[in-house]
């Protein structure tokens, strides 16, 4: 199962490439360094709630669109999923 910060750092990429926006570009409306940015599209680190508003209107998505919840899987007892 893949990271929650790593699908939400892929929306992130793909909802800025669907707007032809560079890094540097995404960097200045949104007002951090590309640095964090990079990281936070590779799935390295996730933004703060601050930032995720921020990224949604900037790259006109919705919150749930951009950043789905994390999904939890419950164990059986037994190291399985449930």
């Amino acid at each position: 199962m893949k990271d929650f910060r790593a699908i939400w750092g892929e929306n992130i990429r793909q909802a800025r490439l669907a707007l032809s926006l560079t890094q540097v570009e995404l960097c200045r409306r949104v007002g951090v360094t590309q640095q964090a940015l990079s990281k936070w599209e590779r799935g390295v680190n996730a933004p703060t709630d601050e930032y995720r508003f921020l990224l949604a209107r900037v790259l006109r998505q919705t919150i749930q669109g951009l950043f789905p919840p994390p999904v939890i899987e419950l164990s059986n007892g037994e190291g399985e999923a449930a």
